[in-house]
């Protein structure tokens, strides 16, 4: 009963935000933290949210990873011990730093929710030892919606005459990251099932920029479809603007790194034709993302991207899950979490049981395939929202 109160009787409700505020992730750590500043505006302009019988205002307190996980660590402890947050969100950004963080779950009550993080490592872990980590969830789906999209659509490209019949062989560049290896690991086990093989797999430091010799080795080895994944906006548009120097031709699928600002700034034209996944945040052609995104531009002064409507859902969720415990209580925040169906700009909200991991579908969060058309992103996969169709290299 102490406890409890001592948690109601808090001037303030907050929460704890691990995310890369430089390094070289900034970008992306900078535009989640503005998606989270206009979600706590917004819920502090209605008074805050429920707890007891009245309303606290919210406060976000954020701590640099840096992208590391050691760093990421630090931070989350201290916004633990020493702040003593009610919820955490952490990391937004890196599966590393997450898997890293997810270990301080079992020595405190506090509920903890990473953000983009994909590793399946992550989802994996709670679902082996779900009394350890019943207070950690994970707010993205794994990195296999990556797998299960390409999947999906090296099917639809085979029965087009595009990709070989009985399957083809497929090639890897990635960068030394969780990120990185999941995505090898589900796509490769998944397009193995149908028949692929893999001709090679290329690892790279994060924020790496000389991809001559790998593109060398892959003009060589002449596979079907290259997969690249990055983090780092400058690796993906030194890749991009290399691949388009050296005049390769192969079908080539990049995942995440398109969807962040800078790369396509950095890239310039050497987007076009480019196929990249999750399209995921299309202000132009969808009336939800535009509505958000024009109310956000207003209020946070600048461009709008995923990454902002990503950080915007993070702490939404935090807060709407805090407002129906009308509690401060970590197990009560904890059993609104697993009961959760919240409808946000990236999508609909609710955990797997399981895994305590977002659900993943056509009703839920998806990974929409898109290619870069007269400058323009273009989704081409599913076909329920296709705005064009695939183009072949040097096609108009």
């Amino acid at each position: 009963m102490l406890a409890l109160a001592a948690g109601t009787a808090s001037a303030e409700v907050k929460v704890g935000v691990v995310l890369p505020a430089s390094g070289p992730a900034a970008t992306t750590g900078i535009s989640l933290r503005d998606g989270m500043r206009l979600a706590v505006n917004e819920w502090n302009a209605r008074g805050g949210v429920r707890v007891g019988a009245g309303q606290q205002s919210v406060t976000m307190i954020i701590e640099d990873s840096q992208s590391r996980p050691e760093v990421g660590v630090s931070g989350a402890q201290k916004l633990l011990s020493r702040d003593q947050v009610h919820f955490l969100i952490g990391e937004a950004f890196a599966s590393s730093v997450s898997l890293a963080i997810m270990e301080l779950s079992p020595q405190f009550r506090t509920p903890i929710m990473s953000g983009q993080s994909i590793a399946t490592a992550i989802s994996n872990k709670i679902r082996d030892d779900r009394e350890k980590y019943r207070r950690f969830f994970k707010a993205n789906f794994n990195s296999d919606v990556y797998a299960i999209a390409l999947r999906d659509f090296t099917q639809v490209m085979r029965t087009q005459g595009r990709l070989p019949a009985g399957g083809g062989r497929i090639a890897f560049v990635v960068e030394e990251t969780d990120a990185g290896r999941s995505n090898v690991a589900d796509v490769s086990r998944l397009l193995r099932e149908e028949g692929w093989s893999v001709a090679t797999v290329e690892v790279v430091p994060l924020n790496h920029t000389d991809f001559f010799p790998q593109l060398s080795k892959l003009r060589a080895l002449n596979p079907d479809l290259v997969v690249t994944t990055f983090t780092s906006p400058q690796a993906g548009a030194s890749f991009v603007r290399q691949w388009n120097e050296q005049g390769m031709r192969m079908l080539h699928a990049g995942i995440y790194y398109p969807l962040i600002t800078e790369f396509a700034r950095l890239a310039g034209r050497s987007t076009e034709g480019m196929v990249w996944l999750p399209k995921l945040f299309d202000p132009d052609r969808v009336a939800l993302h535009r509505d958000f995104a024009q109310r956000a531009r207003a209020s946070l002064n600048r461009e709008i991207n995923t990454d902002v409507a990503y950080g915007y859902c993070y702490m939404m969720l935090a807060l709407t899950v805090i407002d129906a415990a009308q509690s401060l209580d970590p197990d009560a925040i904890v059993a609104e979490l697993q009961k959760v169906d919240m409808p946000c700009v990236m999508g609909r909200y609710r955990f797997d049981p399981t895994n305590n991991t977002a659900m993943v579908g056509a009703d839920y969060l998806s990974a929409p395939i898109a290619q870069v058309q007269d400058g323009i992103s273009h989704i081409i996969w599913p076909p329920a929202l296709a705005s064009s169709e695939y183009r072949p290299a040097g096609s108009r």
